[in-house]
């Protein structure tokens, strides 16, 4: 008798120790989940980047409509084309508290802007429908699911599939594709709204003022 009650001291704390291990491993996010969130403290660490925009055409294919590039707290160097339009390419640049704008000869205008801070910085960049990348990352845990995908060389650059849904696995509503060690996205893609986003130079992105030509000095 005495030698049973001691072994159920002895037990008891080892059970109820693996039950809260069990439920912890059972509430805890996914692996998944855990990626994205660590992507997503990255990205909002982030001090600047280049991003290249593409939007699905109706024949299936992709058609590249602008770059952004991103120098927080209040500078980015953006480019967007338009086909329809004469000329079709647009580039606005925000730089050191003055604003250029590119005319349709070519030329630039300068305005003083002061300093704005873009929205971009602290959030990470803006993806079309989503507003900002995990923007979406709490209905994602509650409601959806993370899948690992393969792995793709992005510009030299190896890094992880992760296919997010919030209702038809079959059907993901995103896709990312993390770099391994910063967790930073080098590709953000979603064939269900037709957009796809690459990224690079990561914290390493400048931008260069353009030569205004009819502005106040």
């Amino acid at each position: 008798m005495n030698t049973a009650l001691g072994w159920l001291r002895l037990t008891s704390p080892v059970l109820v120790i693996t039950v809260l291990v069990a439920i912890w491993l059972y509430l805890r996010p996914s692996r998944g989940a855990r990626e994205l969130e660590a992507s997503r403290d990255a990205v909002r660490h982030a001090t600047n980047w280049h991003s290249v925009r593409s939007i699905r055409l109706s024949d299936g294919s992709w058609f590249v409509n602008g770059t952004r590039d991103v120098v927080c707290p209040t500078d980015f160097d953006e480019t967007s084309i338009h086909p329809e339009r004469n000329p079709a390419t647009e580039r606005r640049v925000e730089l050191q508290g003055y604003f250029y704008h590119q005319l349709p000869n070519g030329l630039w205008q300068r305005m003083g802007n002061g300093l704005i801070k873009i929205p971009d910085c602290g959030r990470g960049p803006y993806l079309e429908f989503f507003e900002h990348i995990y923007a979406d990352l709490d209905e994602i845990e509650r409601n959806g699911e993370v899948f690992q995908g393969g792995n793709l060389d992005s510009d030299g650059v190896k890094c992880q599939w992760w296919h997010i849904t919030t209702t038809n696995p079959k059907e993901p509503k995103y896709s990312v594709c993390l770099e391994e060690n910063s967790h930073l996205p080098l590709v953000a893609t979603s064939l269900t709204y037709g957009f796809s986003y690459s990224f690079s130079e990561w914290n390493r992105t400048a931008i260069t003022a353009p030569t205004p030509n009819d502005a106040p000095p």
